[in-house]
């Protein structure tokens, strides 16, 4: 927005990526193409403002630890590719806490472990934080569900500004989504609830809206 007229040494752009799946089928060949558009997004606008890279969850398909391995490094990557910036900003999604999405919990890297923790990422030289939830914390199968201590923490956390800036920016970063979207493809839907039958039309129809919905969806949008 050129009518803004704001110095480009003033701006600041915010590069989301979210499920990466470090350790699915195509995840090697996906990581490889996101990596060279990145860099070139890097390449021709490095002087235009200051960059940082959110990811909100599902990094990995599973959390083994091949796949850590492999996400650190994407981190690595992430943190190189734009000097001057920040460390990337991760919060978490159910695959990198429960196996393949839905099985049991499993315990999270120790490399991983900042992501875990509820907090604010306040940016660097900007009026800007950023409110990391760990929707995947208490969840069943792939449904995410924010605790009660995580408001509490946020809410002590905003009682301190970096700068003395009393009104900054606040963005709120997870994995699940608050809203109901429709997930999967209207053919394939109609596809399931004709073959299946009558009796399966209804439970079927209701999963596929929440099947990886935010549980706590209200309360998370009222403290917002």
């Amino acid at each position: 927005f050129p009518s803004c007229r704001i110095h480009r040494r003033s701006r600041l752009t915010l590069l989301q990526l979210s499920d990466t799946h470090i350790g699915s089928k195509k995840s090697i060949e996906r990581i490889i193409r996101v990596k060279d558009l990145l860099k070139d997004y890097i390449d021709r606008n490095k002087h235009d403002s200051s960059v940082v890279f959110l990811l909100s969850g599902d990094i990995m398909q599973s959390p083994d630890e091949a796949n850590v391995i492999c996400a650190n490094d994407l981190h690595g990557y992430l943190k190189d590719l734009y000097h001057g910036g920040q460390d990337p900003i991760f919060v978490l999604g159910n695959h990198d806490v429960r196996r393949k999405g839905v099985l049991r919990n499993r315990t999270s890297s120790p490399s991983l472990g900042p992501a875990c923790n509820t907090r604010i990422e306040w940016i660097r030289d900007y009026p800007v934080g950023i409110l990391c939830f760990n929707s995947s914390d208490l969840g069943m199968m792939a449904r995410g569900k924010i605790s009660g201590g995580q408001y509490k923490t946020i809410k002590e956390n905003l009682a301190h500004f970096p700068g003395g800036d009393t009104s900054p920016l606040l963005i709120s970063l997870l994995h699940h989504h608050p809203l109901q979207l429709h997930l999967i493809d209207p053919e394939m839907r109609r596809f399931h609830l004709k073959t299946l039958g009558a009796p399966f039309r209804k439970i079927i129809g209701l999963a596929y809206e929440r099947m990886d919905g935010l549980t706590d969806a209200r309360e998370f949008l009222r403290f917002c």
